[in-house]
């Protein structure tokens, strides 16, 4: 029997082609892969293997992909791409990433999207057959003959979630968060629950979640997870499913990277207890653990701090939370072990004191964690690049003439870091006392990373919140006591922190925001306007007064932000366009704020206006039905030498009416509908009561078709209809008018 595509013309032409908001064309497409029989695997990267296209400029293979189309979801344009162009149907997974690449033309960026498709059949006939050819390969035969790097990478992330899904873990692999700023937190309800201290609805704990500035991103169960990585048709959960709540948190707070952690911050936040005092052990200098390190290790990776938890009580949950706390700092603060790698050991199978030194590979010989046989660490790097978690960490030192490891004094191996722990020290559920040793190119991470090992993971010690110490003792002579569980001080106006939330709080509300979110807070003195914070060691985040401001500025709803949601409720008829704030350099027309370092061209300066977005989605979207109607409410930035930063930022509101005709009596009554709602009346020309229009002279409107909006004898604003210069530059065909105001004024 043949197989053949359902018939569907083959789409040509870009008249219905998808661009964002600076222009890309947005571009989908699959990386068809299937399952190999296990007797035909050769290594961990021959587990799958994927489908191919030839290009047709005969340039290499590549995967199924084209244009994103208005009448079709992602999903629909993915697979209609892959059957178009591969002529295989499959089911479609949850996307890979989001790429930016050069054009043919190498004019212009397209934004690329990428799924995976699990292949379930291969069709004899499919439109573009007599212009492919389609093979199936091996991943690393993929990277050889695709030339597209973006398309490498993407197959890169399949091939790691392919290995996460395995279920494999081990605890020498930072995990993958998707490249995120923001990590996830995933839990499981009733052990939450049980931490936290008490029961909540999915609404109250979303609510709970909110309050405390995190977001409860996604609600599952262990089924449904199972279910979508097998691909079968998802089951409504039964009430014996448990529920597993998967919480986004920002970047920068390490400490509720694990349950302990994140239930400890809310059950503070719910005033259900008081913020820990760690403390380090009162032991003498003669009587601690040392760790030696030796000159050499400066040619590789220079930094060493180490501690130890004593009396430990392990048990399968703390555990598993223990290892899972390991890989999200590899991933997330250590950046993928670059900048700082953490090594756990059981301290009863070593003997201190420990030196740290820097060998050449053939002179280190040990057994690896979860290996039986003894490598040399040269054949050790060759050993691990077939392995999908290890071989990514490889390049640290891979080319190296000496490589890190640290010994104890029976010369047995503890780590060879950033690579791999020994099996000599291995830790299991039945360790009691815990050696840590952090090694890392950056001193500061190093000490943010073991600071949130040890006061996280104290609270299974015997001694709650109690840390030993380890000398650490460079080849100078100097030493260094880790780790440094110290609060540091600083002074807030308590003026500062009012005036920047726009909210009147007395220091008594002030102080006790602040410990809600684990600070110690006190005033400076009777009768003075300053607050005295002390940090506790968990809160690297806390790094200037503008942090601690930010901690009750999460309680109070910002009247800035209370102002843009209702000035959005009285712009229904518009719809809400979310634009990018950074410009490419020549989109800028006046003095703006200039990004050091762009990682693209297109994002080169701050906006100064929301105008120039606003007419490109216009531009790029000008098959779209008329009228459009479309706003924002954004920030800008502008420079500003009263600033110690040289900027300042104001929040705008614009709306931009293009249809048959200008639409300019529309946008004026747009204008008199805001005042309204701000309860601000028209008043004549010079009265500072209220708002009046008066002729501008604008260049980017038409002349006489334009006014200034002045309100209590302030410019805040302008609108008017755009000139068909300006409009003509943006390739808009058809009449808009424009009105852009700062809404601060009315603060």
């Amino acid at each position: 029997m043949v197989s053949l595509a359902p018939y569907r013309p083959p789409r040509s032409g870009r008249q219905f082609q998808r661009y964002d908001s600076e222009g890309f064309r947005l571009v989908v497409g699959c990386i068809p892969y299937r399952y190999r029989k296990m007797d035909e695997a050769n290594s961990n990267d021959d587990v799958i293997e994927v489908l191919v296209i030839s290009a047709q400029n005969g340039k290499g293979m590549l995967f199924p992909k084209g244009g994103w189309e208005h009448d079709e979801s992602m999903e629909e344009a993915a697979v209609r791409e892959t059957l178009e162009e591969a002529g295989v149907v499959g089911n479609i997974e949850c996307k890979l990433g989001k790429w930016s690449y050069e054009s043919k033309r190498r004019s212009t960026l397209h934004e690329g999207h990428m799924f995976p498709m699990l292949v379930k059949q291969e069709l004899d006939l499919w439109p573009e057959k007599n212009i492919r050819t389609r093979k199936w390969v091996t991943i690393s035969k993929a990277k050889e003959e695709c030339p597209h790097l973006w398309m490498r990478e993407a197959l890169e992330e399949l091939v790691s979630r392919q290995h996460t899904q395995a279920g494999a873990k081990d605890e020498e692999m930072g995990r993958t968060n998707g490249g995120c700023h923001n990590a996830h937190n995933q839990r499981r309800q009733r052990s939450s629950f049980r931490f936290i201290g008490r029961s909540y609805t999915q609404e109250e704990f979303d609510d709970l979640c909110f309050s405390f500035g995190i977001e409860l991103d996604d609600v599952t169960t262990e089924k449904a997870i199972i279910s979508k990585e097998k691909h079968l048709e998802e089951e409504k959960p039964s009430a014996d499913d448990e529920i597993i709540y998967k919480i986004e948190v920002p970047a920068n707070r390490y400490d509720l990277l694990c349950l302990e952690g994140l239930a400890q911050a809310l059950r503070i936040f719910n005033e259900q207890e008081k913020i820990p005092r760690y403390t380090v052990a009162k032991i003498s200098k003669e009587s601690m653990l040392k760790m030696h390190v030796r000159k050499e290790t400066s040619l590789i990776r220079p930094f060493v701090v180490c501690a130890v938890l004593r009396d430990v009580t392990f048990d399968e949950a703390n555990y598993n939370s223990f290892i899972d706390l390991q890989d999200k700092l590899h991933q997330n603060i250590c950046r993928k072990r670059t900048l700082v790698a953490i090594g756990t050991h059981d301290l009863d199978t070593l003997q201190g004191p420990f030196t740290y030194e820097a060998l050449p590979p053939p002179e280190i010989n040990f057994v690896p964690l979860k290996q039986v046989k003894n490598f040399r660490a040269d054949e050790l790097i060759e050993f691990y690049k077939s392995d999908l978690k290890l071989k990514k960490f490889l390049h640290i030192i891979e080319n190296s003439r000496v490589f890190p490891v640290i010994y104890d004094r029976n010369r047995t191996v503890l780590s060879l870091p950033p690579i791999i722990n020994g099996a000599h020290s291995a830790i299991t559920l039945k360790t009691k006392n815990v050696f840590i040793e952090c090694t890392a190119t950056d001193l500061t991470k190093a000490k943010i990373v073991l600071n949130t090992m040890v006061t996280t993971f104290s609270t299974y010690c015997k001694r709650k919140f109690e840390v030993e110490p380890v000398e650490v003792i460079s080849f100078d002579g100097n030493s260094s006591v880790y780790p440094d569980l110290s609060e540091y001080n600083m002074e807030v106006p308590l003026s500062y922190i009012t005036g920047s939330i726009g909210v009147p709080l007395e220091a008594d509300e002030v102080t006790n925001l602040l410990k809600r979110m684990q600070l110690n807070v006190e005033r400076a003195g009777s009768g003075t306007s300053y607050i005295s914070v002390s940090v506790p060691p968990t809160r690297s985040d806390i790094l200037h007064p503008c942090d601690v401001m930010e901690k009750a500025f999460i309680f109070e709803a910002p009247p800035l932000n209370q102002l843009s949601d209702l000035i959005r409720s009285e712009v229904p008829e518009y719809t809400e366009k979310e634009i990018f704030e950074m410009l490419n350099r020549k989109d800028d027309k006046s003095t703006a704020v200039i990004i050091g370092n762009p990682r693209s061209s297109d994002f080169e300066v701050v906006r100064t206006s929301l105008m120039p977005g606003m007419l490109k989605t216009v531009g790029h979207n000008k098959d779209h039905p008329k009228p459009m109607k479309i706003y924002e409410v954004g920030d800008v930035v502008l420079l500003d030498d009263k600033k110690d930063v040289g900027a300042s930022n104001r929040r705008l509101l614009a709306a931009l009416y293009c249809g048959a005709n200008s639409g300019f009596e529309l946008i004026h009554s747009l204008v008199d509908r805001i005042m309204e709602v701000m309860g601000t009346p028209f008043v004549p020309v010079d009265d500072k009561s209220g708002y009046y229009i008066e002729l501008s002279d604008k260049p980017e409107f038409l002349l006489g078709r334009q006014a200034k909006i002045i309100y209590k004898g302030r410019h805040i604003g302008i609108f008017g209809i755009v000139h068909p210069e300006v409009l003509n530059n943006f390739d808009i065909p058809d009449p808009c008018s424009f009105v852009e105001l700062d809404i601060e004024n009315f603060l």
